[in-house]
């Protein structure tokens, strides 16, 4: 029997364990759980964490219950709290763009999408220059 492969037919306890041994032996060691990182995001912080799990405890509790009302008021303060944290991270990675050089700017635009040529930021380049003038 080969190292590491595990045959089609094990007839005995003892071919059963040494076929896991010779697996592990072979096998390169892999994590004791095996799971998937939640997705990171910018906007999420702790007070959000927060916000979700007392949400999430009215909303156990509205179940029990029956009283919505309280459900209702942390959901909707929760989402608004949500948008806000959204809105101010895009606020400060638009503002994080506006301080970069103008050029490395271009060739952030170019680089995300592939399709802006030369000409179409010439264009806006023209169209930019004649707001400006008087």
């Amino acid at each position: 029997m080969n190292p590491g492969v595990v045959p089609r037919v094990i007839h005995t306890l003892w071919d059963a364990e040494l076929d896991v041994d010779r697996l592990q032996q072979t096998s390169p060691k892999l994590p004791a759980k095996v799971g998937h990182s939640p997705r990171i995001v910018p906007w999420w912080n702790k007070e959000a964490n927060c916000l979700k799990a007392s949400t999430r405890r009215l909303f156990n509790q509205a179940k029990k219950t029956g009283d919505w009302k309280s459900y209702e008021t942390a959901c909707t303060f929760y989402n608004k709290e949500i948008r806000k944290a959204q809105q101010s991270s895009w606020r400060d990675y638009l503002q994080g763009i506006e301080d970069v050089p103008d050029r490395a700017r271009l060739k952030r635009i170019r680089a995300n999408q592939p399709a802006n040529r030369v000409e179409s930021i010439k264009l806006m380049a023209d169209i930019h220059n004649l707001e400006k003038k008087p």
